[in-house]
């Protein structure tokens, strides 16, 4: 625009002096012919003026100069007019340079603007083909056109520039978005659980720890435990999938965040700890098993395997976690040991019993010679002989030594039986009449026996000395007095029962009962009470031969005999016997198990330590339309009665606990609800210790280990009563 007012300017300086002249000439003309007009009118004049103006000064002078005075004095009169018609002529032009100079201006100027500007606006319409005519001119409007071209090629090349990278932007939007929706579906669909979380804070920690001198983080953890359960407050779960609301069996993602502290209760933080040592030294990935809980309160085992997501790992914010449930792997492992410990339990008493078979035989043919020998030497001896009393002690010892191998004998199941249709009820009847007269008087002997029970094949004598030999024992784990019951009952043992108790075979058959509420034994000594020899006893007080004749006679009856026991709660031993098919039994119909099982909709809680006990019942009432939630102490039976107190219908209780146990858990739970109906299971009877139990609010008693019929209608019928 500079030139363009520079080359303007000139312009009309040039065009001003022009006018300006050509105004002059004009001037100049006009002047000379008034001032030949006035000069002649002068002269003409002079001889007409009148004498009193020539009189009296005034053109005197004039008249009486010469000719170069008479040519000034005109000039003189003239001057004024004449100045005057040259500014204004001057003006005149100045005024038509102007007007001439913004027609000019208008006429070229405005044109070439005007072409630019139509051209600008095809251009605002996306016309990118425009463009201004190419100028010739080098002026500023010229140059204007020219950038302005510039600028249109500039913007079209910019704008196809950005079409390509919108495209490809696009592409690669469209690429990310499926590869989302890929990620999505992988992630969701998983058959383990995930979960995606930010351990930036742990990371950030535990380099603090160490910048604060700690160096073994896995002894730090051991020693302050309380670390872990901070690193663990500090987890942001980011995502968690669709398998993972299965396992834990929850509603939604919302819920399960917001029970995260029921499933990871305290004493299961610690397994944790190997993660976080591992990522205190910086690695990467790893692998740990651990145990949680479902919002149901079931136990699950767990094979966790994590690792930093690419990108992350520095700040270790975006870490992804499998979670891989074990929980029925590891149950059919602990079921495979138990079967396995029975097995084993199974060929050591064999193994014992072929042993003792064996020995027994040779030794007793050595007992024989002693005691005939003695016999001998005896008849020929007086009272008074000197050596007779040692005698008689040799004859005396052999003929127990020889009642010893007897029982060895019928441990070994070499001692034929003579088997025969026989009630059991009939027999307890008749060995409660000896106990009462045997045993001491604080010991008071119960019977439970039902009276519709089926007959068995059994030598009477082998019979009665099974529950002599049970009944003095029990005896004798109640020096201060106590309770010893007997009890009889049909019940049938399914497949499932048998597979997790060798030995036990399916079938009908008579239960019986013989438990007491002594001093109890510990798990060791339960596992070697039916052993020869064995025996708790003082030396001196016992043979060690009691229980193992008892299982002797058992097996030998066809039969399978177990105990229940722990320390302060009393014993308890349940044999079954074979019964008799229902032809030849006049007492008692076969149990008709096929029969219409009872079957409900309402929710139970069941209440166990022991795991396999409480998925077996678990599964039991869940084929039946029940809604089972679990607990594996008191403490979680309270907690989880007091979150759904208004579904829970039944409670089924375990008595033998750790923690608080099962007998002040029902004391808290009538305390809450004082019509809560609850189901006591035990594997003791329930007219011995349990009895107390069930006297405090209790409605119902089931067996351990639980039978299906059995549970479902103790179940329905405690359900139903008013």
């Amino acid at each position: 625009m500079k030139n363009l007012r520079h080359n303007l300017t000139f312009k009309a300086i040039v065009l001003v002096i022009i006018t300006q002249i050509g105004v002059l000439s004009i001037i100049g003309m006009v002047y000379d012919r008034q001032l030949a007009a006035q000069m002649n009118r002068l002269v003409k004049n002079q001889i007409l003026l009148p004498a009193n103006l020539i009189n009296d000064g005034v053109l005197k002078p004039r008249l009486v100069s010469n000719a170069h005075s008479k040519h000034q004095l005109v000039n003189d009169e003239l001057r004024e007019p004449m100045r005057q018609l040259f500014i204004a002529g001057s003006l005149v032009a100045l005024a038509a340079s102007i007007i001439i100079i913004i027609a000019a201006f208008k006429l070229t100027v405005s044109k070439r603007i005007a072409a630019t500007l139509k051209t600008l606006k095809k251009v605002a319409n996306n016309d990118l083909n425009s463009r201004v005519a190419d100028p010739i001119s080098t002026d500023e409007i010229g140059n204007l056109q020219k950038g302005f071209n510039s600028m249109v090629d500039e913007l079209q090349r910019s704008i196809h520039n950005l079409e390509a990278e919108v495209s490809e932007r696009k592409r690669t939007e469209d690429a990310l978005r499926v590869s989302e929706e890929r990620y999505r579906g992988l992630f969701e669909n998983a058959p383990v659980s995930l979960w995606v979380e930010d351990l930036s804070q742990v990371k950030a920690y535990t380099d603090k720890l160490r910048r604060n001198g700690v160096i073994d983080f896995k002894q730090h953890f051991e020693y302050h435990p309380e670390e872990i359960t901070k690193c663990m407050s500090m987890i942001k779960v980011l995502d968690i999938n669709k398998r993972s609301l299965e396992l834990y069996q929850s509603d939604s993602k919302k819920d399960l965040l917001w029970n995260i502290d029921k499933i990871l209760p305290d004493e299961m933080l610690s397994s944790f700890s190997e993660m976080f040592i591992a990522i205190a030294n910086n690695e990467v990935q790893g692998e740990l098993e651990i145990t949680n809980r479902t919002l149901a309160d079931d136990l699950l085992h767990l094979y966790l395997q994590w690792f930093v997501a690419p990108g992350s790992r520095q700040r270790y914010d975006r870490i992804f976690l499998a979670l891989m449930d074990l929980t029925d792997r590891i149950k059919v492992e602990r079921e495979k040991i138990q079967l396995e410990e029975q097995l084993l339990q199974a060929q050591k008493m064999e193994s014992i019993g072929t042993l003792a078979g064996g020995i027994s035989h040779d030794f007793n043919n050595i007992l024989q010679a002693i005691s005939g020998y003695s016999q001998l030497l005896l008849f020929d001896k007086r009272v008074d002989d000197s050596d007779y009393k040692s005698l008689n002690e040799i004859n005396n010892a052999a003929l127990k030594a020889s009642e010893l191998t007897q029982q060895l004998l019928t441990f070994s199941r070499k001692v034929k039986s003579n088997l025969k249709p026989t009630n059991l009820n009939n027999e307890i009847r008749a060995i409660k009449d000896i106990l009462e007269r045997t045993i001491p008087k604080m010991v008071h002997i119960q019977l439970h026996l039902n009276k519709d029970i089926q007959r068995i094949n059994a030598d009477e004598n082998q019979i009665e000395q099974i529950l002599m030999n049970l009944g003095i024992n029990a005896s004798q784990a109640m020096p201060e007095g106590g309770r010893l019951i007997f009890e009889t009952a049909s019940v049938k043992l399914d497949d499932e029962y048998c597979r997790g108790h060798l030995g036990a075979e399916p079938g009908d058959f008579v239960l019986v009962t013989v438990s007491d509420t002594g001093s109890g034994m510990d798990k060791e000594t339960l596992g070697h009470i039916f052993e020869p020899f064995f025996t708790t006893k003082e030396t001196g007080s016992g043979t060690g031969l009691g229980l193992a004749m008892v299982y002797g006679i058992v097996k030998n009856h066809g039969g399978y005999i177990m105990c229940y026991s722990e320390p302060g709660q009393g014993s308890c031993f349940k044999i079954y016997f074979p019964a008799l098919s229902a032809l030849d039994s006049p007492i008692r119909q076969k149990i008709a198990f096929d029969a219409d099982i009872p079957s409900g909709s309402e929710t139970i809680l069941m209440v166990d330590d022991d795991a396999a006990l409480l998925n077996l019942g678990k599964n039991m009432l869940e084929r039946f339309a029940y809604t089972v939630l679990t607990a594996s102490s008191g403490e979680a039976a309270l907690e989880a009665y007091h979150l759904r107190c208004k579904e829970v219908a039944l409670v089924i209780l375990d008595l033998n606990m750790p923690g608080m146990g099962g007998r002040r858990c029902l004391q808290e739970l009538l305390q809450i609800n004082p019509d809560l109906k609850v189901i006591i299971a035990s594997g003791y009877s329930p007219h011995g210790s349990v009895g107390d139990t069930l006297a405090e609010g209790a409605k119902g008693f089931v067996g351990k280990p639980y039978q299906l019929k059995d549970i479902l209608i103790t179940v329905r019928n405690t359900l139903d009563a008013s």
